[in-house]
């Protein structure tokens, strides 16, 4: 299954979001738990297992290839399997190869917040402008931004900005973006 889309357009800016699913499985059916055998560790101490090695592996791929490639990375999961630690490894391996120098890295809740306080403080060019000109976002916790239209708009002018200067964006979120209830 491989589903693309293009969120954003009432912001002015167009960031595609692709959705790729690697196992099919029927409605409504949860799949067998199994017995989880963990995998070699990544330098990072991240524990690869068979339930984290594709987001592992797709981090990988986003610290390797250029910046055009494998970019956006959008990796979503229950609580307690990883993200932040992924997103983690994923930062600290782009900071140590020199890729990534200045990293703009905000929980969705934060970024909301901020956003909120420079709107209401007239500031809101002034703090687009300074997180734009980051070569890297990483948005930990976006499903806090469901129902805060305003600071959705902003989130997706920024990774717009930031994509388009060739930077990196890789964002996490408990949910699948379109299982996130009050976002456009």
């Amino acid at each position: 299954y491989n589903q693309s889309k293009t969120i954003g357009e009432d912001a002015g800016s167009q960031v595609r979001v692709q959705t790729r699913v690697t196992e099919a499985t029927e409605p409504g059916v949860r799949p067998a738990r199994r017995r989880v055998e963990p995998l070699p560790t990544a330098p990072s101490g991240f524990a690869v297992t068979a339930a984290n090695k594709l987001a592992h592996g797709a981090v990988e791929r986003l610290q390797l290839s250029t910046a055009a490639e494998f970019n956006p990375l959008f990796i979503y999961g229950p609580p307690g399997t990883g993200k932040t630690e992924l997103g983690r490894f994923a930062l600290d391996g782009l900071l140590q190869s020199g890729d990534v120098t200045d990293p703009l890295v905000l929980s969705g809740e934060a970024l909301a917040r901020d956003v909120a306080r420079a709107v209401r403080a007239s500031e809101m060019p002034a703090l687009m402008a300074r997180w734009s000109q980051q070569d890297m976002v990483l948005l930990d916790e976006a499903h806090r931004l469901r129902g805060q239209r305003r600071a959705q708009a902003e989130t997706v002018n920024l990774l717009h900005s930031v994509l388009q200067r060739g930077g990196r964006v890789l964002v996490l979120s408990r949910h699948a973006p379109q299982e996130i209830h009050g976002l456009d």
